[in-house]
């Protein structure tokens, strides 16, 4: 339950008073549960069992007439180890309530089935845990517990998201791990940290992906497909889809779904998309830091001021050279240097155009692999 430091210098911590928003619990496996949770494990609200988005299925009111699925409410239809439900997250189609049973036991947490990666990151990076802590332009990180040089909120609006020290993270969703950086002009960068699974993507739905990613996207570990436990799939098999490569826990799409998924070694989620990226390098829309990147305005201000600089020229030229030379009638004055002689437009252009060319940055890490997870 949720709990703080104290300002009594006797006392350390203490649990906090903060009611739960329910007191429900279930007997057995939950078949009779007709309480009115509607939220997962992991805190996803659930999707209605009338609802066919954004996961579209055959447990409804129709066909399980008695099983009391109203609203979006937690229920055990079809005898499962407990309540569960289909998720409003298009990522993950379901997973168990988050209800205790009636004999005091409670869900085990979910992050007990994560993966924590420190040398690596996958996905948008939001479970790395290693100690990197320059930006990718190699500026020193500011800490996270620091305000200076810049102002900040992330601590208190992400309280369980590990912020140690200076390391590089992704709290708030952002694409990779990143951090503020102690350069005042550039608030925050990402960082320079190697992908887990470099070169891995998968085409249309993944059917033919062969690869060997086996983390979901919620980060997950993947359950071996010859495994039964804690998910038995007796229909999803290597003898029933032989030609859909389902060895050891690598994602697969054995099925045509909409794209490589594995099941969990997370009893409360049973199956979840994979992490791997389609071929197509898709990115969507990305949230703001709180703050712009100081570092970007001031390079507007410079190609500004060298646009500005190449138009003076160009007037420069008109009244000293070309109305002179029409203005004599005979072509260049006698004793006049020729433009090519001093800073030409061309000079001028080739100057701004030479930018320098973004480093190729090789990692030798292996890929973070999950081949060991055996069924328990």
């Amino acid at each position: 339950m949720p709990w703080c430091y104290t300002t009594d210098t006797n006392v350390r911590w203490q649990y906090c008073t903060v009611p739960q928003c329910f007191n429900d619990c279930y007997n057995g496996d939950g078949t009779s549960y007709r309480g009115t949770v509607n939220i997962t494990s992991s805190g996803r609200a659930c999707q209605r069992w009338d609802s066919q988005t954004p996961h579209p299925h055959t447990r409804t009111p129709t066909t399980y007439p008695s099983a009391g699925l109203d609203e979006n409410f937690c229920r055990n239809p079809d005898g499962e180890a407990e309540p569960w439900c289909y998720t409003q997250d298009p990522y993950v189609r379901w997973e168990a309530c988050v209800i205790s049973n009636c004999d005091g036991t409670a869900p085990p947490p979910s992050h007990k089935y994560k993966v924590f990666p420190e040398n690596c990151y996958f996905g948008d990076g939001a479970t790395y845990r290693g100690e990197v802590s320059v930006s990718k332009d190699g500026i020193p990180c500011q800490r996270w517990d620091s305000q200076t040089p810049h102002q900040h909120d992330i601590p208190a609006r992400f309280p369980n998201t590990e912020l140690n020290e200076n390391y590089c993270r992704n709290p708030d969703g952002w694409d990779r791990p990143w951090c503020y950086t102690t350069d005042p002009n550039i608030r925050w960068q990402v960082c320079d940290i190697p992908g887990c699974f470099p070169g891995e993507c998968y085409n249309d739905r993944g059917v033919s992906y062969r690869g060997k990613v086996n983390v979901t996207s919620s980060g997950r570990a993947c359950q071996r497909w010859d495994s039964q436990t804690p998910h038995q799939h007796l229909s999803t098999t290597a003898d029933t889809f032989p030609q859909a490569g389902l060895q050891d826990n690598y994602c697969r799409n054995p099925n045509n779904d909409v794209k490589p998924w594995c099941y969990t070694v997370d009893p409360l989620a049973r199956i979840e998309f994979c992490v791997v990226p389609n071929c197509a390098n898709y990115t969507g829309p990305q949230p703001q830091k709180g703050g712009s990147n100081t570092g970007g305005i001031v390079a507007g201000v410079v190609v500004t001021i060298l646009v500005v600089v190449v138009a003076a020229l160009g007037v420069a030229y008109y009244f000293l050279f070309w109305r002179k030379r029409v203005d004599d009638g005979k072509g260049l004055v006698q004793n006049e240097s020729p433009v090519a002689g001093s800073v030409g437009f061309q000079d001028i252009l080739a100057r701004d155009d030479k930018t320098d060319p973004e480093g190729t940055n090789t990692f030798s890490n292996p890929n973070y692999d999950l081949t060991e997870q055996s069924s328990a």
